[in-house]
């Protein structure tokens, strides 16, 4: 029988389903190097046998990557997931800290008689971060300060940054803080620190009751005020008929309603800060300071519908996002020329001799060289 007869048999006989039988087989009928070859090009590889080793392979090597669980890399979920777990707590820990009310240097600002609310402020903040539209990662961390009540730009302090951590609701404050500190932190002097900063955000009105004016407030011990221009609608709030309603009532500069949850919270309040402005800010505490307090301080900055801290801080920091970033350049001292030395020169013997000078002009050539020298 021939390797053809006999792959034949095999193959309708189902001997081929066993895989290294059907090789053996072949094997024994083969006679020459043609039968060899198509046993090891063909029948090798479409056996069940040798598929299943392929397959048995690549599972172990799959395990063994899997039992290396510090070597892969996590998800974008899982980042996300970690971070929100250790903020959160984080999070929990500054708001134990966090005061709701007037503080010693809010009662600090008043006149003696209590007429005045703002007698003895001078210095009011006002911070916001602007991005790059062209590149979303870069942004503009600035802080302006002005004079009270004049409202006329004291000093501004911004850096050009990049954001490194990512966005998640709930934890703006994480993203952005830093930013704003460091713009702090390059103050001169005490005397040159607001009193009173006013924080384009939101304070306790928040979901998770601690927005960015109080995780700034808390870091720095500085009253804070979050001023919003969107509305968190948190605690059963909702923009219903009731709402719109309320926001239709607000006429003239000055105008206001609470933001009351279903629990029964005061959250902040609703302000008309313009005659002329459509729709309201949203105020709300940040850190040291009341909410009447805040509402009235708010109200007096305002010539527009944002307060002009915060209006300043935005303004600006767009302008900082569009200049070009100088390039260095190193400073070419001009070549400062070293004085010429010039060795003193002594005139050979034998040329002195020649010269014929008398004993009164020798000394004056010669220098110091005594006349017996030459002699």
């Amino acid at each position: 029988m021939t390797c053809r007869h006999s792959s034949v048999f095999l193959y309708h006989h189902g001997v081929y389903q066993s895989g290294a039988l059907g090789f053996l087989t072949d094997f024994c009928f083969a006679n020459n190097f043609r039968a060899l070859f198509r046993i090891l090009v063909y029948y090798i590889p479409q056996s069940k046998c040798f598929n299943n080793m392929i397959a048995a392979s690549d599972r172990d090597a799959s395990d063994k990557e899997n039992d290396l669980p510090s070597k892969t890399p996590l998800k974008d979920d899982e980042i996300v997931r970690a971070k929100k777990e250790k903020w959160a707590s984080e999070q929990d820990e500054l708001k134990k800290k966090l005061i709701e009310r007037d503080s010693d240097e809010v009662n600090g600002w008043r006149s003696q008689d209590g007429s005045d609310l703002f007698r003895c402020l001078k210095r009011i903040g006002g911070v916001d971060i602007s991005f790059d539209k062209a590149k979303p990662d870069r942004a503009c961390a600035i802080l302006s300060i002005l004079k009270y009540p004049s409202l006329e730009v004291l000093t501004e302090k911004h850096v050009i940054v990049e954001m490194m951590e990512p966005y998640i609701p709930g934890f703006l404050a994480f993203r952005e803080v830093n930013h704003l500190l460091e713009c702090i932190k390059q103050l001169d002097t005490p005397d040159s620190v607001p009193q009173v900063i006013m924080v384009d955000g939101n304070g306790v009105l928040h979901p998770r009751g601690f927005g960015l004016a109080c995780h700034l407030g808390v870091l720095t011990g500085i009253p804070t005020i979050g001023v919003g221009k969107n509305l968190h609608f948190i605690d059963g709030m909702n923009r219903d008929d009731a709402f719109k309603e309320k926001i239709r009532s607000l006429k003239k500069k000055g105008d206001s309603f609470d933001l009351i949850g279903r629990s029964g919270r005061t959250w902040g309040k609703a302000i008309l800060t313009s005659d002329r402005a459509i729709n309201p800010v949203y105020v709300s505490v940040g850190h040291k300071i009341s909410l009447d307090t805040a509402t009235k301080l708010v109200i007096k900055c305002s010539n527009s519908r944002v307060p002009e801290p915060t209006k300043v801080a935005d303004s600006n920091s767009k302008v900082y996002l569009r200049e070009k970033p100088k390039k260095k350049r190193h400073s070419r001292e001009p070549p400062t020329t070293k004085p010429v030395e010039v060795e003193e020169q002594t005139l050979p013997c034998e040329l002195v001799k020649d010269m014929k000078l008398t004993d009164e002009q020798l000394p004056d050539l010669l220098g110091d060289l005594s006349l017996e020298d030459h002699k």
